[in-house]
């Protein structure tokens, strides 16, 4: 009777181990980890997800950034040939590139529309029309090239360049140029070429000159100066023992008139000239009238 009692409780036991493992009598019950034919996963949750395959989503991204590409939109690079295309004629977008950056300027059409004054920077990069004021196509003459630019036309530049950057006027970055030739700044990658990184150090030596000669035209004042009709023009410094100069110690270009002590216009002829009609060691002298700015 033990027994055959002991067999029975042995035998119930071993039937709810099966019910604990098994779904209906006969059937596998899968664990969490396993999905059966047919079947969805499920998460924790227990909401339903779908396993789809990577190179479906690869596929959908590269579409969207194919019709992006087909509408203009999105960060691209672009090839002179594609950014001619964003004239405002043949899109009805208007594109311009300055300093390798291409920026969208439609909500200017006013002012760079195909009937207005600034359409010449549509459809391209002439950054150095920026700096130089010529608004044709000069022969000879590379449009996107700075680096042969004074310190003062790459100051012009960064100026324009500080312009769109601030957005001020809605105007959106959308791109780079990539010229495809040795002045190109950015590659297809809009990674810096070696040219780009060129142009960087370029910058930095027209910032560190401009800095100077601010430092310059505070340590040396600019000439006093008057003009009239009968008398002409008079200059002169009032500081002791200082000499109207035109020149700068900087800025070889430059043709302020600022007062130098005597002995440093002495030491830099070169670049210090003597103001027209002044004797060199005067202070004070009748001249022509002259840039004091």
């Amino acid at each position: 009777h033990t027994h055959t009692h002991t067999q029975r409780e042995m035998e119930k036991k071993e039937a709810e181990m099966r019910k604990r493992t098994t779904g209906t009598e006969g059937e596998e019950k899968k664990g969490p980890g396993v999905v059966g034919k047919g079947q969805e996963k499920a998460d924790v949750g227990g909401t339903k997800s779908y396993v789809v395959p990577f190179v479906a989503v690869i596929a959908v991204i590269a579409l969207v950034a194919f019709v992006k590409l087909l509408s203009g939109g999105g960060f691209a690079a672009f090839t002179p040939e594609r950014l001619s295309k964003f004239d405002g004629v043949q899109s009805n977008k208007l594109y311009m590139s300055i300093l390798g950056e291409v920026y969208d300027v439609t909500k200017g059409k006013k002012h760079y529309g195909p009937t207005s004054g600034y359409y010449f920077f549509i459809g391209k990069d002439a950054t150095r029309s920026f700096a130089t004021g010529v608004f044709k196509q000069q022969e000879g003459v590379v449009p996107h090239r700075i680096d042969d630019l004074s310190p003062d036309e790459i100051a012009s530049v960064l100026h324009w360049v500080d312009f769109y950057k601030k957005n001020s006027a809605g105007y959106k970055r959308v791109g780079v140029f990539c010229s495809e030739d040795e002045f190109a700044i950015y590659d297809h990658s809009g990674q810096k070429t070696p040219y780009g990184r060129k142009v960087d150090g370029v910058i930095k030596a027209a910032l560190d000159h401009q800095q100077r000669f601010e430092e310059e035209k505070r340590t040396y004042t600019l000439c006093s100066s008057r003009w009239t009709a009968r008398d002409g023009g008079e200059v002169w410094c009032t500081e002791h023992n200082h000499v109207p100069r035109q020149g700068s110690l900087v800025d070889e270009k430059s043709t302020r008139c600022g007062c130098f002590p005597a002995t440093v216009a002495a030491q830099n002829q070169d670049r210090l000239k003597v103001v027209e009609g002044c004797d060199p060691k005067a202070s004070r002298c009748k001249s022509a009238e002259v840039e004091v700015v």
